[in-house]
């Protein structure tokens, strides 16, 4: 499920809005809808927490709802908070599982389409006691999507572009209703950051998962707008710099900015990972399952390495008689290192997770490190793309998120010289400007 606002590690704060989502979930749409509790719901709830409106759950608040009944609260907000979350968890969960319908259209995807199907339609109803039009728009968005995806297109920032507006959709809609609701002074500019943190995290979302699913997607013959190793990385790039937007966009030191830090340093290690192969393709190898539409060859001469060591990966996947890339190579290696992947089986050139972390700036030893991005401070760099006012800069040849220090338009190729470092990225002036850091 739309699990990708999970944390790295535990935040109390971002739980206990976890565990009230679910409680109000469980109240208003059954015990069976539990396992569609969503941290995207979890992280609607804990922004009107962080942008005050709402007040904060007390520490006393469970991080797990335990089947709890919702304790009482004297905020009027908490209500529609609450309610409004879990719906949007919901609808979440019916756009997952009508996609899946089309998709494969299996059978346990339409039996569990047809066991959910009430609660879906219950939370779109109660969606549009807050805002009459929101499902209308939603529904605009998904058919703009279908459209996107039929066309072909091969760029994930179109891809995701109506992805990023349904959420940014659904966050305005919410920042509306709580203030209407809860007798608040409207403030255009809440709304307006809501609906930008929507863009950001519904294109963040988007770009992970063709990325965690292309090799995935290239077995079961489904799209994905990606087409090689090289538009992964790209994706994930892309992915971690609407994170580092959405953390430039919140309260500093809010729990809000603690989960897309943490959320942002399981992007970087995967960037900086070997690739991964889905287990589909071993259990394909073992006999275990097999696709429909594909024929099998057997992978000759490295049989015994494939199954034990993990190692001979075919370039094509289950492709129409898939073959071993290297299995007469020189010396007889049994693979390449676009076929081993995460197996570390080809020497050098394939490294380690933990390497991967180590250069991604992620040292899960110790409990506060600095931040990824710290030893770029004061560093020289170049503009890789325009910068309007966040984009990429580049150092050494390794692009990072970073913006600039007036919030102006940059154009690519400028000179630029660090003058602020935070867990989302790296703050630049041009280099000529005498500017020092905050």
């Amino acid at each position: 499920m739309f699990g990708f606002l999970s944390p790295q590690k535990h935040i109390p704060e971002y739980r206990r809005s976890y565990a009230r989502v679910c409680q109000y979930q469980r109240q208003l749409f059954g015990i069976t809808s539990l396992p569609f509790v969503s941290f995207e719901a979890a992280f609607l709830y804990q922004l009107a927490a962080d942008f005050e409106l709402i007040p904060t759950l007390p520490v006393e608040a469970p991080e797990c709802c335990r089947l709890r009944r919702i304790s009482r609260t004297d905020s009027r907000n908490d209500e529609t908070v609450g309610s409004f979350a879990a719906a949007f968890g919901v609808m979440l969960a019916g756009i997952k599982l009508q996609d899946d319908v089309a998709d494969s259209g299996r059978w346990f995807n339409r039996l569990a389409w047809w066991k959910y199907r009430r609660q879906v339609n219950e939370a779109n109803q109660l969606l549009a006691t807050f805002d009459p039009q929101l499902t209308q728009r939603v529904t605009s968005v998904i058919a703009e999507h279908t459209a996107v995806e039929y066309s072909g297109c091969s760029s994930i920032e179109e891809y995701s572009t109506p992805t990023g507006r349904g959420f940014a959709a659904v966050f305005a809609s919410f920042a509306a209703c709580v203030q209407r609701n809860g007798s608040l002074p409207e403030s255009q500019a809440i709304i307006d950051a809501f609906s930008e943190i929507g863009v950001r995290v519904g294109r963040a979302i988007i770009a992970w998962d063709c990325a965690v699913d292309f090799d995935k997607d290239r077995i079961r013959g489904e799209f994905n707008p990606l087409q090689s190793q090289a538009d992964v990385r790209r994706s994930l790039g892309y992915s971690l710099l609407q994170l580092s937007q959405v953390g430039w966009l919140l309260p500093e030191g809010s729990t809000s900015g603690s989960l897309i830090s943490s959320v942002s340093d399981r992007v970087r290690t995967y960037i900086h990972s070997p690739p991964r192969q889905h287990p589909v393709r071993r259990w394909e190898r073992w006999g275990l399952i097999r696709e429909r539409g594909f024929s099998y060859a057997r992978c000759d001469g490295c049989e015994v390495c494939c199954a034990v060591g993990e190692c001979c990966e075919c370039a094509g996947g289950a492709g129409e008689a898939a073959v071993c890339c290297a299995g007469a190579g020189d010396g007889g290696a049994c693979c390449c290192v676009e076929c081993c992947g995460e197996f570390a089986c080809c020497g050098a050139n394939s490294g380690s997770v933990s390497d991967a972390k180590k250069r991604a700036g992620v040292d899960s030893g110790k409990a506060d490190t600095p931040g990824p991005y710290v030893q770029y401070h004061g560093k020289q760099g170049i503009t890789a793309g325009d910068l309007n006012p966040a984009g990429y800069v580049t150092f050494d040849g390794e692009k990072i998120p970073g913006r600039t220090a007036s919030g102006a338009y940059l154009p690519s190729r400028t000179d630029v010289r660090v003058v602020r470092t935070d867990p989302f990225g790296v703050t630049v002036v041009v280099l000529d400007v005498d500017a020092t850091p905050n």
